[in-house]
């Protein structure tokens, strides 16, 4: 399998969850580190809040 850049928001999607539930996120985090052993993914955390909204 190729490398890939995983790109994911934090707010409502791995922190500060307000909408939905967490149940998967073990298994995605396992997964993801799983991944970055093997093939090197690289995983950009990215976020468009403001410090004054946290």
């Amino acid at each position: 399998m190729a490398k890939f850049l995983f790109v994911t928001d934090l707010d409502d999607t791995l922190v500060h969850r307000t909408v939905g539930d967490d149940s998967a996120l073990p298994e995605l985090n396992q997964l993801l580190s799983q991944h970055r052993q093997e093939y090197g993914t690289k995983i950009v955390y990215s976020t468009g809040a403001i410090a004054c909204t946290l």
